[in-house]
């Protein structure tokens, strides 16, 4: 029987937590602070971000309060779980770093965005929730990089914005539906910059797919993005997560650098 943590997202009984600790659930048990325990259901899974959401049968449970201002590089927070069934835990750290990717999710052609932290995680802490010295939670603790299974000072959690996005999506719809562009991309070469008499950073596009989104909107091989609704581009996976982030169906502002072309619009679709 596998165990993990969650946090209470919602008054009426919606649960978060990972989806890799319930997938395989044929039952799942929730039990509380106070001792009680329920069953819960399965509402909605999203394997490419590791979240799910499950629900009791509830209706004044006491909400968790989220985060607005997104975690700071130093500034002190608190994991909370069950790390070895050791329940009801609290661990205290920093956070070391943000913007990681691991790869785990790479076989599920996942997105990865995660918040650093040496507060100690261990098996167990899985789904649990990474608050501020306010109390409000700024992540979900998800992975460990380790080479013996024991935390090593290397803990990363879901930033909140993203869980939040996706746990609204899941409880209106029961899926999440995110951005496509049909473009093939790398990181940019600065010699290949050069040629386009560039010196900043950005996302070179290598092969258009044709009959997509953006080969119909004149996107062609060797363009350069820079930016996506204002906001600076420099790997391919900021540019994958922020396409994630745009509903389809919506214009969006892009900029290029390309041949006689500096500014596109088009639309995402899902």
């Amino acid at each position: 029987m596998g165990s993990g943590s969650g946090w209470v997202y919602s008054a009426d009984g919606h649960i978060i937590t990972n989806n890799h600790v319930i997938e395989e659930a044929d039952r799942i048990e929730v039990r509380f602070f106070n001792g009680e325990s329920m069953d819960a259901v399965v509402v909605g899974t999203d394997p490419k971000t590791d979240v799910a959401v499950i629900k009791v049968d509830a209706t004044k449970l006491h909400a968790s309060t989220l985060a607005t201002e997104p975690v700071e590089q130093g500034e002190i927070v608190f994991a909370f779980g069950a790390p070895f069934r050791f329940e009801f835990s609290m661990s205290q750290g920093i956070v070391s770093g943000q913007g990681r990717q691991l790869g785990i999710l790479a076989e599920r052609q996942g997105y990865e965005n995660f918040i650093q932290t040496d507060a100690a995680i261990n098996p167990g802490n899985s789904g649990g929730p990474l608050t501020n010295i306010y109390g409000q939670v700024v992540g979900m603790n998800t992975a460990i990089a380790s080479r013996t299974g024991a935390f090593n000072g290397l803990g990363f959690a879901i930033p909140i914005d993203m869980v939040k996005k996706v746990v609204d999506e899941l409880i209106a719809t029961g899926t999440v539906q995110r951005g496509y562009l049909g473009i093939f991309i790398e990181e940019l070469d600065p010699r290949m910059a050069r040629t386009f008499g560039y010196d900043g950073k950005g996302v070179l596009v290598t092969n258009p797919i044709d009959g997509g989104p953006a080969a119909e909107a004149g996107v062609q091989r060797g363009d350069i993005i820079t930016k996506v609704e204002g906001k600076p581009v420099s790997t391919p996976d900021e540019l994958r997560n922020l396409v994630a982030d745009l509903a389809p169906g919506k214009r969006y502002d892009w900029r290029f650098i390309g041949k006689a072309r500096s500014v596109k619009k088009w639309r995402p679709s899902p």
